[in-house]
């Protein structure tokens, strides 16, 4: 078993081959018509955008843990799980989930305009309102990684749907597990704290914690993101994707 700052170095490299292959694939380009916009996606851009955004994810989180800000680095992480599963989510049947998708950002700007609209603010017109309707509400994130867990470990060798290396499995060990992270608790705020023999010494430095951030659950996050754009666009190749699923398979 990696030590943590083994793990660090393990993700750090991870994450600079991984940026440096899809750099490759950048800048992509998506041709649209002259009353397109963003709010139209088509599947090739919202995937290759999703991916783009997991890669950014990984290098903050990768960033932070090197800095030694590990709880930081554990929240960035949460995110990247979120965006994974999601990302997963959508390729099932992209044509219908990226619909659901999209209304979830209209369920949410509705929420904000209501809530903003208290104190005299208006987020959206009152045609967009009309527009908009009534949006489906998003989905959990476990209810997705069920769904994600049970589809694609019937496609790839690399998923699976019986251990801590499924979707609901990295819920637990990572979403679940940072959620003292994300709000304010006893155990956020004591990653500040020392105890010493003249009492509790208060910093800006972080202790380290048991049990350690599992900052290397992001590398296989991002190869079941690059695993699943592949089945859909046939990049990365079949050989770069073989070698993701027999690393998932022996845990590296």
């Amino acid at each position: 078993m990696l030590s943590q700052a083994e793990e660090i170095v393990a993700l750090r490299r991870a994450t600079d081959e991984t940026k440096a292959m899809v750099e490759e694939r950048l800048p992509f380009v998506v041709e649209v018509g002259a009353n397109d916009d963003f709010a139209s996606f088509r599947w090739p851009a919202a995937a290759t955008g999703l991916l783009a955004r997991g890669v950014a994810i990984m290098d903050t989180t990768a960033a932070l843990a090197e800095q030694g800000r590990l709880a930081d680095a554990q929240v960035s992480l949460r995110v990247m799980l979120e965006h994974s599963v999601v990302f997963c989510w959508i390729a099932i049947d992209p044509e219908t989930n990226l619909v659901e998708w999209r209304r979830w950002d209209d369920f949410r700007r509705l929420k904000i305009h209501n809530d903003a609209s208290k104190y005299g603010l208006e987020v959206l017109s009152a045609e967009r309102i009309n527009e908009i309707g009534k949006p489906p509400r998003p989905r959990s994130v476990v209810d997705l990684a069920a769904l994600v867990d049970r589809y694609w470990s019937e496609q790839s060798q690399g998923f699976r749907d019986d251990d801590v290396r499924t979707f609901r499995g990295l819920y637990t060990a990572v979403y679940r597990r940072s959620s003292a992270l994300v709000h304010p608790t006893q155990e956020g705020m004591e990653r500040h704290m020392e105890l010493t023999d003249t009492g509790i010494v208060i910093g800006l430095d972080e202790q380290q914690a048991e049990p350690r951030a599992p900052v290397g659950f992001a590398v296989p996050m991002m190869a079941f993101m690059l695993i699943v754009y592949a089945h859909h666009f046939d990049w990365p190749d079949q050989g770069i994707v073989s070698a993701l699923e027999g690393g998932l398979n022996k845990g590296d």
